[in-house]
């Protein structure tokens, strides 16, 4: 499946119209939520790594995917990771 076809996911569901996420934030977290469903999680550390990002940053970003539901977190707390919720998955599949 190619990148291109994952970035026309929408995760404006509950973000932006009045919740103040402009529109870098959300291709920002597109772009997340595309890195996540391919390599089957990232932990933290690897987030603020792979996208140069401020601890902070990474820990809100992951936040609002977790509240959104598209996310989870498995593991312990140092080293667990964010993987996408099975019907993340399907919704991708099915729009491709």
């Amino acid at each position: 499946m190619k990148l291109r076809q994952y970035l026309t996911f929408d995760v404006g569901g509950g973000v932006g119209d009045n919740g103040g996420v402009n529109g870098a934030v959300k291709e920002r977290l597109k772009i997340e939520l595309v890195y996540i469903i391919l390599n089957s999680g990232i932990s933290l550390v690897e987030i603020i790594e792979k996208f140069r990002l401020a601890k902070r940053t990474a820990e809100r970003d992951m936040k609002l995917l977790r509240n959104l539901e598209f996310v989870i977190f498995e593991g312990a707390p140092k080293t667990g990771r964010y993987i996408a919720k099975d019907k993340t998955k399907k919704q991708e599949l099915r729009r491709s």
